[in-house]
Parts: structure tokens; sequence; C-alpha cells
């Protein structure tokens, strides 16, 4: 379920949309959208066709087991990697609801980018345990 979750993300980050625009253009709430993208939820029938429709993704695509394109797969630069650890660590901090210190949240987003250097988007569970723990 993981896969689709990336693949939902990574479409809806090429839209430049942000999770709460993507929740209500797709009719679902913005915590849906996040914990589809991580895995964490299921996707019904009807709002993965909606978001295939969105997106303009073939909704057997996004149930495949074929890897990403390799667009979708190629390494991040130094900048999306910066930004991408910034909001992982935000919105993780957002939905667990706790409040950092800017030197615990610095730590956070440079642990978040390491991460993402060495994993890729595989690490974004790790940063969500990481930011949990936090």
């Amino acid at each position: 379920m993981h896969d689709i979750g990336v693949k939902i993300r990574t479409a809806r980050e090429r839209k430049g949309l942000s999770r709460k625009a993507f929740g209500d253009l797709v009719g679902i709430s913005e915590p849906k959208v996040q914990a589809i993208e991580i895995g964490k939820q299921r996707v019904d029938h009807e709002t993965l066709y909606n978001i295939a429709k969105l997106a303009q993704l073939d909704v057997l695509w996004l149930l495949s087991l074929e890897p990403r394109s390799e667009e979708e797969t190629a390494e991040y630069s130094d900048r999306d990697r910066l930004l991408l650890a910034i909001e992982a660590v935000e919105e993780g901090l957002e939905a667990f609801e706790r409040k950092a210190t800017p030197q615990v949240k610095a730590g956070l987003i440079a642990a978040a980018y390491e991460l993402l250097e060495q994993e890729g988007e595989g690490a974004t569970a790790q940063i969500i345990r990481l930011v949990k723990m936090a």
C-alpha cells in the first residue's frame, strides 16, 4: 500500500498542491491525504478513482507493482532533499501535536535530510518514527 502512497504524493507534488488543497479537490481531509501518502490508510475505490482523475494517472498503474517512472525515482537535488526534510519534520510535528525548540527542530531536519540522502523515499517511515520520538 505504501507504493500507492508514494505515487500519489509524487503526483500531488507535481501538481504543486498542498495536502489540504489536494484533499479538498478529491473530497478527503488533509490528515487522510497524509495517512494515504505514508501508507497508514487504505484508499477506497471512489477516492482512488478521484485521485487518479485529478492527477491524470491510470488507476491500474496506481494499483500495480510496476516501479515508479524514472522521473519519480531520480535522485533529489540537495535543495529538494532539504525542502522534503523540512516538510516531513513540520508535518510530523503537527500530526503528533508536538512542539520543538528551534535546536531540536534543526536536529530533526538534519537527521531527516541524512535519511533521505541515504534511503530516498524509503526514509519516510523512519522520519515519522524520529519525529514521534522527539
